[in-house]
């Protein structure tokens, strides 16, 4: 039986015992309730990392034996646990990753962002959501609790952002009337209809009118209004590939 069928098993079987709420397992989880039910119900799977971070929530550093409770419900022979060890970068993420002055950011890979055309897709709460670690004492000033990573689509902001690269932004610099002019954010021109991109602001009218822009020259400036934007929030880091 595949390992997918054993994990929603072991899944169902510790929320039906867990004296806890689904809003609250998922809160703990860092996952939506939504994305809970349909983990629960077999309709998704999830990310290993999901997976791992829900096992946590039960008490089960040790994975394996969260799945014997799966393969015990099904009748299947269990597992032997291999003891966790510190090289073994799960056991960090979940057991010791705040110990060690780690901190697990949230980022979804389908949350594509559009820097170019074509690149601009829907930003929503349903895509498959999971983590980037990143060392809390490198993050200066900024919160973790605030940051959020994205991936970014289209070839806009290139060579500064490649194309498909990681940005991670600061969402407490979401007003769009206090932004630090040159700086790069994320944004949307409306959140609902999914019109957002990776882009440097500056003020053609200050306080009123915001230009746009792009790091490849291609690519023109766009002015909008103060009062169409939605900031996500300030860009703080990226990353890419190098060939």
């Amino acid at each position: 039986m595949d390992t997918d069928k054993i994990f929603q098993t072991a899944l169902k079987t510790e929320v039906k015992e867990s004296l806890d709420t689904q809003t609250n397992i998922a809160k703990k989880a860092g996952i939506s309730v939504a994305y809970l039910n349909d983990l629960i119900h077999g309709r998704r799977f999830g990310t290993e990392d999901v997976r791992r971070r829900l096992a946590v929530v039960f008490g089960w550093p040790h994975y394996e034996a969260f799945l014997n409770i799966g393969r015990q419900e099904l009748g299947m022979p269990l597992v032997k646990e291999a003891p966790a060890e510190e090289s073994d970068p799960h056991y960090m993420n979940t057991v010791e990753l705040s110990d060690r002055g780690f901190f697990a950011v949230p980022f979804s890979d389908n949350m594509r962002l559009a820097a170019g055309p074509g690149g601009t897709i829907e930003v929503t709460d349903e895509a498959e959501v999971s983590h980037i670690v990143v060392h809390g004492p490198s993050l200066g000033r900024h919160n973790a609790k605030k940051l959020q990573a994205f991936r970014v689509g289209g070839d806009s902001m290139e060579p500064v952002i490649a194309k498909n690269g990681i940005v991670m932004a600061d969402l407490k610099h979401n007003d769009a009337r206090h932004i630090h002019e040159g700086s790069i954010y994320v944004l949307c021109w409306d959140r609902d209809e999914g019109e957002c991109a990776v882009k440097y602001l500056r003020w053609a009218e200050k306080g009123k009118l915001l230009s746009v822009e792009s790091e490849n020259s291609f690519y023109k400036p766009v002015f909008k209004s103060v009062d169409e934007v939605v900031l996500i929030g300030k860009v703080i880091w990226a990353w890419r590939d190098f060939d």
